[in-house]
């Protein structure tokens, strides 16, 4: 089957960030070992050409791994994609996001309330 870049890119981040196994990912959208495997291939690739793109507006590229605070002060952890990018935007810039570092810092000195 014919994909676009962005369905190949989507169905990419859609496994790194969902599926714990490349057989999972593969059942889910009912694709064979070898079909699966260029799908994800090609939407790394294009997902890492995207977040090397520069100057960004964003704080991390596509595929690093961040943490932030929710409107309700929960941590939470993830990784960087197009719908972070569209909270970002809807955010205009208000929403505070941690590296791992950052995180670990902001914990020792802040109290949070665990995410249920």
């Amino acid at each position: 089957m014919n994909y676009t870049n962005a369905q190949l890119e989507s169905m990419y981040l859609d496994w790194f960030n969902n599926f714990l196994s490349c057989d999972a990912w593969r059942q889910h959208y009912n694709l064979g070992m070898a079909e699966g495997e260029n799908i994800l291939d090609m939407g790394r690739r294009l997902n890492q050409s995207s977040a090397g793109d520069s100057p960004s507006k964003y704080p991390f590229k596509r595929g690093e791994e961040y943490y932030t605070l929710t409107k309700n002060r929960h941590l939470m952890f993830t990784i960087w994609d197009e719908i972070s990018e569209q909270i970002h935007d809807e955010d205009n810039g208000t929403r505070v996001y941690f590296t791992e570092e950052q995180m670990i810092e902001f914990v020792k000195n802040n109290t949070l309330h665990p995410v249920s």
